[in-house]
């Protein structure tokens, strides 16, 4: 479903919370001890510090019910920041369907696997709408079989070598190339969108993010001290 803000909200709520956050986490997955903007410990939130960050695309997370309430989630850290972006909830039970209409705009879908979409040549117009599943590699895997607009859809994959993921992670890759969501969708929007300004303030924001998580996620490598996946 599309995120939208709701009526009202829980007491434990801070009232300046925007209405873009109280709808990106409902109030049955944030613990009481948990920022209901970022899902941070609230004494290390960092709603305060949320950039604004513009873009001509419009990014859309396709995020996978079971990302809704783990606070390792940076998709959601992404779509705060990002004004021009909207949240899809996929694969709850008691949840609607995706829209059909999903792939029939103009857009192209992020995805590692299968033949990429030519970039747009220096200058022109990016893609209206950059698609991004949220998810674990297999529940990824599976969303992209189930919904069949997304097969559909145009694809982007981002080149390791300029799409290199950062020192630390929040959680074990899969392979030491693959990025956190918020990650890969500051580098797509800097090759589409041919400036690097807002990778750049997302990339500070995810580094900030995994300081602000604690050391025991801060300092996960690859093939190290790798704990399961919250």
């Amino acid at each position: 479903m599309t995120m939208e803000a709701p009526s009202s909200a829980p007491a434990h709520l801070p009232p300046g919370l925007s209405p873009r956050a109280r709808a990106l986490t409902p109030a049955w997955a944030v613990p009481p001890d948990r920022c209901p903007g970022c899902l941070l410990k609230r004494d290390a939130c960092l709603c305060a510090a949320l950039p604004t960050l513009p873009t001509r695309t419009r990014v859309v997370i396709l995020r996978h019910f079971k990302e809704v309430k783990r606070p390792s989630n940076s998709g959601r850290l992404a779509a705060l920041a990002l004004p021009n972006c909207e949240v899809l909830d996929y694969g709850a039970p008691d949840g609607p369907p995706i829209a059909p209409s999903l792939g029939d705009s103009p857009g192209i879908l992020l995805f590692p696997d299968g033949p990429p979409a030519p970039l747009p040549p220096p200058g022109a117009e990016p893609p209206p709408r950059l698609v991004i599943l949220d998810a674990t590699w297999p529940q990824a895997r599976k969303m992209l079989g189930r919904v069949p607009a997304l097969a559909r859809m145009p694809r982007l994959s981002l080149d390791p070598a300029v799409a290199p993921p950062a020192a630390r992670r929040l959680r074990q890759p899969r392979r030491p190339q693959d990025l956190s969501t918020i990650e890969a969708i500051a580098h797509a929007l800097a090759l589409l969108e041919g400036n690097d300004t807002v990778a750049r303030a997302l990339l500070a924001l995810f580094e900030r993010f995994v300081d602000a998580s604690g050391p025991r996620r801060a300092d996960i490598a690859f093939g190290r001290n790798a704990p399961a996946r919250p």
